[in-house]
């Protein structure tokens, strides 16, 4: 679901620090070691041969269903 994927990603974000962080912005973040972040994904979502290439197609789906938006 949408809310327990942002409360992952806030989870994340908390506890990894060094992988993904806010920006201050509002509820931007940033992807400091995206390859991290997309292997963390896979084992959150149950897809181990996750890499970055499909976290970003995953991430462009968000943005075109609205569920997220692309800010850089």
């Amino acid at each position: 679901s949408s809310s327990g994927n942002f409360l992952w990603l806030c989870w994340m974000i908390r506890t990894n620090s060094h992988f993904i962080a806010w920006t201050g912005r509002g509820m931007e973040f940033k992807l400091i070691e995206p390859e991290e972040v997309a292997r963390l994904w896979g084992i959150q979502k149950n897809r181990p041969a996750m890499n970055y290439d499909k976290l970003s197609r995953s991430l462009r789906y968000y943005y075109e269903k609205g569920i997220m938006q692309k800010v850089a």
